[in-house]
């Protein structure tokens, strides 16, 4: 799996931004799991589908499994922080 695209699709009052991150294959179970390692993590189950929210003090992250998408927030400084991030998640879950 790896990121299509990459587009900020809006700013907040704070300083932050919302990037959504396009991945070329759906979020699963065990990329999911990966997130909840290491972070605040919420979930809600939707049907079949699991609905989430993984927080630490520098990023949020918002997705749903069975979709392309994860919306990540973040303070326009961490920008370039965020993609290594992203980076090392999809390879680590590769790796799997």
């Amino acid at each position: 799996m790896h990121v299509i695209s990459r587009n900020l699709s809006s700013k907040c009052i704070d300083g932050a931004v919302v990037c959504e991150y396009t991945l070329s294959g759906q979020v699963d179970d065990e990329l999911v799991e990966l997130l909840k390692k290491n972070q605040d993590f919420s979930e809600k189950q939707f049907g079949g589908l699991r609905i989430f929210t993984c927080k630490n003090e520098w990023l949020s992250v918002k997705g749903m499994t069975g979709d392309t998408i994860l919306y990540i927030t973040c303070q326009k400084s961490d920008v370039r922080r965020i993609e290594e991030y992203i980076l090392n998640l999809l390879q680590s879950h590769q790796g799997l």
